[in-house]
């Protein structure tokens, strides 16, 4: 309920271009905080859910030996892993671009599909090196 409520915000911020950068500011606590996973797929979401939770438990086996009171190593631990996932798996350039840092134009995203799509239909490449043994024989 207040992720969407919180995604809701998030959309008029990013669909209002008048909005001055100050005001775009929340856009950071809210990508953190949600990290998208509105917009995942249940497969996405099981993969950022279990992505945390290793990370978690790998940081707080670390701070754990730092700071003896669980809680603290636990909310340390948990902090830190939303915010690496957030680094490293969220997508960074779509909040860089609703800070009109970056910006995809449609020209640009048309040549990059357009070249996405030869390297996926261009046929495999055999294998290397090609042995002439190896070759399929022709049939007569």
């Amino acid at each position: 309920m207040v992720i969407h409520i919180l995604e809701r915000i998030h959309k008029k911020i990013i669909k209002s271009r008048d909005i001055p950068w100050y005001v775009r500011i929340l856009l950071l606590p809210l990508s953190w905080l949600n990290q998208g996973i509105v917009y995942m797929d249940k497969t996405e979401k099981i993969f950022k859910l279990i992505s945390d939770v290793i990370i978690t438990i790998g940081i707080f086996l670390m701070v754990h030996t730092k700071f003896q009171n669980v809680t603290d190593s636990l909310l340390i631990s948990i902090l830190l892993a939303h915010t690496l996932n957030w680094i490293f798996n969220s997508n960074i350039s779509a909040l860089l671009r609703n800070f009109n840092i970056t910006k995809m134009t449609t020209e640009t995203l048309q040549v990059y599909l357009d070249r996405l799509s030869k390297k996926v239909t261009r046929p495999p490449l055999p294998p290397y090196p090609m042995k002439k043994h190896l070759l399929p024989k022709k049939s007569i």
